[in-house]
């Protein structure tokens, strides 16, 4: 016969699905700390109020296992943890979530978390990288606090170091947290929300961070170097990005690319522009006509020289059709600027923008100039055949030569060296 003595003890009790829906997936390292935790806080009341210290004791863990788990337990959805905002230690509370059958609460697979933590560790690497600096376990508590508090990807937190290290010099991280909040009132939290937001605050970095991307340098800050080309490239040649990314496309299709490389093309780029080139207008009317358009459209008597910048941009760019219909979608006092403001999503207008060239146009002039060039391939071939027959008519030593032309590769490559030398 098998009995229990009758004593009144303290149960700690666990719904069913934990079993069915958590235990087949949990990873057996972070169950222990789920466990013990969960107990923990069933009977608060007679044990206590216990801190992490006391869990890394009671399970013989480190400070960093055991951060790593409540890590872990938040992202499959079991808990979550309540921060107290510019805490100088691991301060905040734990929530056991109650089990449901929703959808909503399907919890994460171990691959799925093991992709995440390693996200994280890719964020603190690439800032250490960008500021020269160990981030302390204090100041990456403060990064991770804002982070879960505010939910902001961590290419923005990555992206705010760069911006104050580029900007304003400094590593601090007091320094980023200030500017990823003021950002935050700005709209700027995702990735998306950088590359669509980040030029109303600073254009010229927006740029350069676009262009960097694309050439595959998305955490790396750009060389003084770096930074004097690719402004050449959009403030003295007028560049458009997607003229830019094109001549990238090209570098990347060579054997060394570079971003010597890169300007090189581009230099090369701009010369054929100023020969073979032509700004294509938007407008089939006269500079003076479309003038005209606009006073009577928004009722002006004169033109500041702010407006006449603004105009000149209209008529290259927008049909007058276009700037006419924009009117019927503007909330705010109809003017110049606020039209403006609508069309290109600027908020104020650059010089640079009347003079921008776009893809069209530099594809246009390139077009005019391979012509030009195939001309003088096909004329230089003909030239060259005609001297090997000569050639070949005063020695029949040499008659082998006649048998195969010179190649129009070996031509091109006579013509247009590569430019190695500025590689």
């Amino acid at each position: 016969m098998f009995f229990l003595t009758e004593k009144k003890e303290e149960k700690t009790v666990i719904d069913n699905k934990f079993f069915e829906q958590v235990l087949p997936v949990l990873e057996p390292k972070y169950l222990k700390v789920y466990l013990y935790g969960y107990y923990l806080a069933q009977n608060a009341q007679t044990l206590g109020v216990k801190n992490l210290k006391d869990i890394e004791k009671e399970l013989s863990m480190t400070h960093d296992e055991a951060l790593q788990a409540f890590d872990y337990l938040q992202a499959c959805g079991l808990i979550v943890k309540h921060f107290v905002e510019n805490s100088t230690t691991d301060n905040y509370s734990v929530e056991f979530l109650a089990f449901t059958n929703s959808a909503n609460n399907t919890y994460i697979k171990n691959e799925e978390i093991e992709t995440q933590n390693n996200k994280i560790k890719q964020m603190y690497d690439n800032i250490e990288e960008i500021t020269k600096n160990f981030l302390t376990p204090y100041n990456i508590k403060k990064i991770d606090t804002f982070i879960r508090n505010n939910d902001v990807a961590y290419d923005v937190v990555v992206e705010a170091f760069k911006f104050n290290m580029e900007q304003k010099k400094t590593a601090s991280v007091a320094e980023a947290i200030k500017t990823l909040r003021q950002w935050a009132k700005d709209g700027i939290m995702t990735t998306r929300d950088l590359d669509t937001t980040l030029n109303t605050i600073d254009d010229q970095y927006d740029k350069r961070r676009k262009i960097f991307k694309y050439w595959g340098e998305v955490f790396r800050l750009p060389t003084e170097p770096e930074k004097e080309m690719m402004d050449t490239w959009m403030y003295v040649y007028n560049f458009s990005l997607e003229v830019i990314y094109k001549a990238i496309d090209e570098t990347t299709k060579t054997k060394s690319p570079s971003f010597r490389y890169l300007n090189a093309v581009l230099t090369k780029w701009h010369e054929v522009f100023n020969k073979y080139g032509k700004k294509i207008i938007a407008n089939d009317m006269t500079k003076e006509q479309f003038s005209e358009h606009i006073k009577n459209i928004f009722k002006l008597n004169s033109f500041t020289d702010e407006d006449k910048k603004i105009i000149r941009f209209f008529y290259e760019n927008y049909p007058i059709d276009a700037i006419t219909s924009s009117l019927g979608y503007i909330n705010e006092k109809i003017t110049l600027q606020s039209v403006f403001s609508f069309l290109t999503g600027q908020k104020e207008y650059d010089d640079y923008y009347s003079g921008e060239i776009t893809f069209d146009e530099m594809n246009n002039a390139l077009e005019k100039y391979k012509l030009e060039q195939q001309s003088s391939i096909d004329n230089l071939k003909e030239t060259f055949n005609k001297s090997q027959k000569t050639g070949t008519q005063k020695s029949k030593k040499r008659l082998s030569y006649n048998e195969t032309d010179i190649t129009e590769e070996e031509l091109e490559a006579l013509l247009f060296p590569t430019n190695d030398s500025n590689k």
